[in-house]
């Protein structure tokens, strides 16, 4: 009989074990998770709400990402960015469809207050991210130093 009872009171123990282990795991969930901001100053500042508020992430560059739903981070950001501040030496293209198609939209530091869009006219779904003192992106994405 005793061996009943200590299974018994077991039983709530390990419930309760694997309850604050599910809870704990899931504080760390993929909306959590911030990418860092390129030292070189290649990056945009994103947000999921106009004027900068809301949930926001860094995307580095330089870099052309063909769709915006497994970005770094494993966040996705397709049809979602609302608002964007680009870092001192990045410059932007964001289009309305994936691979690089549909409506397009240039953001430039030398456009609306430094590089601050507090609204974003296109729902994007694919991004190029280039940084100046480069002249272009080679075939493989990268980009091809300014001399």
């Amino acid at each position: 009989m005793t061996k009943k009872v200590s299974v018994c009171l077991a039983a709530p123990a390990l419930v309760g074990a694997i309850a604050l282990v599910v809870s704990c795991t899931a504080s760390t969930s993929r909306s959590t998770l911030r990418t860092m901001p390129s030292p070189d100053g290649c990056y945009m500042q994103v947000w999921d709400q106009p004027r900068f508020t809301g949930r926001s992430d860094f995307i580095n560059g330089p870099r052309r990402y063909e769709h915006l739903r497994d970005l770094p981070g494993r966040h996705n950001w397709r049809k979602q960015i609302r608002s964007i501040s680009l870092g001192p030496t990045a410059i932007a293209l964001g289009w309305s469809a994936e691979r690089f198609e549909g409506f397009n939209v240039l953001m430039t530091g030398d456009q609306r207050a430094g590089g601050r869009f507090p609204t974003v006219a296109v729902a994007m779904q694919s991004l190029e991210i280039r940084c100046s003192g480069t002249t272009g992106l080679l075939a493989d994405g990268s980009e091809q130093p300014h001399r």
